[in-house]
């Protein structure tokens, strides 16, 4: 890789096992490539259900709205929400006329489908957002999901196509470093990228979103649960290069649309 896709500037590499970062020295953002080159996603993430994950993520998906003032109302769309317990549990909320996930997993479209979520296959690579999930949107959440979109700015036009006037999107990703490097190499789903908070910032905003909060969530909850191979990438991680410090951190930020 020669130059960040997010903005352009020089970029360094961090290797672990099983692949490779990119740091970019303008912009911060990591971009991710496999060491086998042509090896296929696999998406096993969520082969087994996890109901008391689940339910952990939903009350943290629901303090989390809580905490910032949010009412769910209207339609409420999840982008790459995985099983769908957090859609499960606002649907239930007496405002939520409709709720719908977009998710690339099958295991997890199907776990969804048993909790009486309606989900639609999605790939950031693939497909547009307006196109799967028509119409106009209340409040729309991206958690932790963005990690596998290569066109931020894109991916931030599409979500203001669909937003309703006053329309709420609440986002959450993992930020570059060390920590989320040494994670990724335990995950067969690992994440393509991890944006900076300035990119993030200018793409969503330049595409008519207006920040109205910043925040540090919560860590997203584990499917599957950590094993012993985390500690393998270890000696790699303790060298002197980019991207130093050692706890895997998150950002999230709450946007509004006009009319709010």
């Amino acid at each position: 890789m020669v130059a960040c896709p997010a903005c352009g500037g020089g970029v360094s590499c961090v290797g672990v096992i099983r692949h490779r970062w990119w740091v970019c020295s303008r912009c911060g953002t990591a971009a991710r490539e496999p060491r086998r080159a042509g090896a296929p996603r696999e998406v096993g993430y969520f082969r087994r259900a996890d109901p008391e994950a689940e339910a952990a993520e939903a009350r943290q998906v629901g303090a989390c709205l809580a905490s910032h003032g949010i009412a769910p109302r209207g339609r409420v769309l999840d982008v790459g929400g995985g099983p769908g317990a957090a859609l499960a549990a606002l649907a239930r909320e007496g405002g939520v006329e409709e709720v719908l996930l977009l998710e690339y997993s099958p295991h997890a479209r199907a776990r969804a489908a048993e909790l009486g979520v309606s989900a639609c296959e999605f790939d950031f690579q693939s497909g547009a957002v307006p196109v799967v999930a028509p119409g106009r949107w209340d409040l729309v959440m991206v958690r932790y999901s963005a990690a596998w979109c290569h066109d931020l700015s894109r991916f931030a036009a599409e979500l203001a196509a669909l937003a309703a006037p006053g329309a709420i999107l609440l986002l959450t990703w993992v930020l570059p470093g060390r920590g989320a490097f040494a994670v990724s190499q335990l995950e067969f789903e690992a994440p393509d990228r991890l944006f900076s908070e300035r990119i993030v910032d200018e793409c969503f905003t330049a595409a008519g979103w207006t920040l109205r909060d910043r925040f540090e969530p919560a860590p997203p909850m584990l499917y599957p649960r950590p094993s012993w191979r985390w500690f393998l990438g270890l000696p790699v991680l303790l060298r002197p290069g980019p991207a130093r410090g050692f706890r895997q951190r998150q950002a999230g930020r709450i946007f509004a649309f006009p009319g709010a």
